[in-house]
């Protein structure tokens, strides 16, 4: 083997370990910035998303029963109801808030995650169980209603869901200059 050739595999050699080493001592940095992002709730976004659905169906289970005309008695019922399940929550739901803060700034292990996980899902069996008291409230008539509600929304979400399906198989059209 030839002088050069030794020197050009050394070289080379020398450069790809320079480059691995530069490019594993890369900064991290921190987590990405979302503060300059609109504060969004769900899907459709803060206040402005809600003007979007004015004049639509709204969804969930306030949505449904504003569509079953409940009396003024029902109603306060309603409320009632809501409230307690809110003031039972009240303080899962903080730290549920401070965990996914965490999360947002990177610093959270993996038993807080485990932990957000947990009161997630305390969340979750408390307004399952709201519901059923929700549904308790309501007359024979109102409840055959919101199964109906519920059927009629479940057929345009799947409606929906094939149409997007049908969307994603068409082909992207293509740029020709």
């Amino acid at each position: 083997m030839s002088l050069r050739n030794k020197l050009m595999g050394a070289g080379m050699t020398a450069l790809l370990s320079l480059s691995a080493v530069a490019f594993a001592q890369q900064p991290q940095g921190p987590p990405i910035d979302r503060g300059n992002r609109p504060n969004r709730m769900g899907r459709r976004g803060g206040p402005e998303g809600r003007d979007k659905m004015r004049g639509r169906e709204r969804h969930g289970m306030k949505g449904a029963l504003r569509e079953l005309n409940l009396t003024d008695a029902q109603k306060e019922q309603v409320r009632a109801a809501v409230q307690r399940n809110m003031e039972g929550t009240k303080t899962q739901r903080e730290e549920l808030r401070q965990l996914a803060e965490k999360r947002r700034q990177g610093t959270i292990t993996p038993e807080e995650q485990a932990r957000a996980r947990s009161l997630h899902e305390e969340i979750s069996k408390s307004m399952r169980n709201s519901h059923a008291d929700l549904f308790a409230i309501l007359t024979p008539e109102q409840k055959a209603q919101l199964e109906e509600i519920k059927k009629e929304r479940k057929a345009r979400h799947k409606e929906m869901r094939e149409r997007r399906k049908e969307g994603n198989r068409q082909s992207p059209p293509t740029n020709i200059p």
